[in-house]
Protein backbone atom coordinates (compact mmCIF):
# COMPACT_ATOMS: atom_id res chain seq x y z
CA UNK A 1 0.00 0.00 0.00
CA UNK A 2 0.89 3.50 -0.90
CA UNK A 3 -0.36 6.92 -0.23
CA UNK A 4 -0.55 10.33 -2.16
CA UNK A 5 -1.97 12.92 0.33
CA UNK A 6 -2.97 16.55 -0.33
CA UNK A 7 0.07 18.17 1.12
CA UNK A 8 -2.05 21.22 2.89
CA UNK A 9 -4.76 19.07 4.45
CA UNK A 10 -2.11 16.69 5.58
CA UNK A 11 -0.35 19.69 7.83
CA UNK A 12 -4.07 21.01 8.75
CA UNK A 13 -4.92 17.49 10.30
CA UNK A 14 -3.37 16.40 13.13
CA UNK A 15 -5.13 13.56 13.38
CA UNK A 16 -3.89 12.18 10.02
CA UNK A 17 -0.30 12.91 10.89
CA UNK A 18 -0.41 10.79 14.24
CA UNK A 19 -2.24 7.90 12.46
CA UNK A 20 0.85 7.58 9.58
CA UNK A 21 3.54 8.43 12.00
CA UNK A 22 2.38 4.76 13.65
CA UNK A 23 2.78 3.09 10.98
CA UNK A 24 4.53 1.39 7.66
CA UNK A 25 2.84 2.87 5.08
CA UNK A 26 5.20 4.37 2.68
CA UNK A 27 3.25 8.09 1.79
CA UNK A 28 3.59 11.26 -0.02
CA UNK A 29 2.41 14.75 -0.09
CA UNK A 30 0.98 16.38 -3.52
CA UNK A 31 -0.19 19.63 -4.40
CA UNK A 32 -2.53 20.52 -7.59
CA UNK A 33 -1.16 21.38 -10.72
CA UNK A 34 -0.66 25.32 -10.10
CA UNK A 35 1.86 24.46 -7.06
CA UNK A 36 1.87 25.56 -3.66
CA UNK A 37 -1.52 27.46 -4.05
CA UNK A 38 -3.43 24.40 -5.45
CA UNK A 39 -4.96 21.97 -4.36
CA UNK A 40 -4.50 18.07 -4.99
CA UNK A 41 -8.28 16.88 -4.99
CA UNK A 42 -8.32 13.41 -6.88
CA UNK A 43 -9.44 10.88 -4.94
CA UNK A 44 -9.20 7.06 -5.71
CA UNK A 45 -8.07 3.86 -4.16
CA UNK A 46 -6.91 1.04 -6.42
CA UNK A 47 -7.28 -1.99 -3.99
CA UNK A 48 -5.95 -5.37 -5.72
CA UNK A 49 -4.63 -3.77 -8.94
CA UNK A 50 -7.79 -4.80 -10.62
CA UNK A 51 -10.57 -2.55 -8.64
CA UNK A 52 -10.72 1.49 -8.63
CA UNK A 53 -12.65 3.16 -5.96
CA UNK A 54 -12.90 6.90 -7.16
CA UNK A 55 -15.61 9.43 -6.34
CA UNK A 56 -16.66 12.87 -4.69
CA UNK A 57 -15.94 10.70 -0.95
CA UNK A 58 -12.97 12.68 0.83
CA UNK A 59 -12.07 9.67 3.11
CA UNK A 60 -12.73 12.06 6.32
CA UNK A 61 -14.67 10.90 9.47
CA UNK A 62 -16.66 14.32 8.67
CA UNK A 63 -17.79 12.68 5.32
CA UNK A 64 -18.83 9.42 6.92
CA UNK A 65 -20.99 11.37 9.36
CA UNK A 66 -21.85 14.55 7.77
CA UNK A 67 -21.53 15.16 3.66
CA UNK A 68 -24.00 13.77 0.91
CA UNK A 69 -21.33 11.64 -1.30
CA UNK A 70 -20.38 9.62 -3.80
CA UNK A 71 -18.18 6.35 -4.78
CA UNK A 72 -18.11 4.39 -7.70
CA UNK A 73 -16.41 0.88 -8.01
CA UNK A 74 -14.87 0.09 -11.32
Amino acid sequence: MRLVLEHDKYMRTPATREILAGRRIPFRLSRGRKGRLSKMHRKFVILDGETVLTGSYNWTLESDEQNCENMLII
